[in-house]
């Protein structure tokens, strides 16, 4: 009589192997030879293919990273990533949003967004050169001349 404790069944190869000889895919929980199993430089674990270790790596970056929305990307650096007001125009108001600081520079270079008073806006009325729904207030000394 064989003893089979010490081996795991590889639903991959459709055989059981010695526990030595297999890993368990911190993915799927499912058993690989360890020989086939891939790295990841992300997150530095082992998993059984490429599906799992990229399912692993965007859970780690969702985890641990910053993201942009408006680049729709993970930055390693949560500095690499600020946030911008994005005016909707149906309910007429700003909402915060994201952007990377590279997006962010080329944006304002090209005149289509706006840095005023240390904030970021993708929209302003150009006229006033002011956020919508923002106005200035006369000073008092302005008002007392009137």
């Amino acid at each position: 009589m064989r003893r089979l404790d010490d081996f795991v069944w590889v639903e991959g190869v459709n055989e059981y192997h010695h526990c030595d000889d297999v890993s368990c895919c911190l993915e799927c929980e499912e058993y690989c030879l360890s020989e086939d199993m891939h790295h990841s430089e992300l997150t530095d674990e082992y998993y059984c293919c490429d599906s799992c270790l990229d399912k692993a790596e965007q859970q780690y970056k969702e985890d641990h990273w910053a993201y942009s929305e408006y680049d729709d990307e993970y930055f390693e650096d949560e500095d690499d990533v600020v946030e911008y007001h994005k005016w909707l125009p149906k309910p007429r108001r700003y909402e915060g949003c994201t952007i990377s600081r590279n997006s962010l520079s080329y944006k304002i270079e090209n005149g289509e967004f706006h840095e005023i008073d240390g904030k970021f806006y993708n929209a302003i009325n150009k006229r006033a050169r002011l956020p919508y729904k923002t106005r200035l207030l006369r000073s008092s000394s302005m008002r007392n001349a009137a």
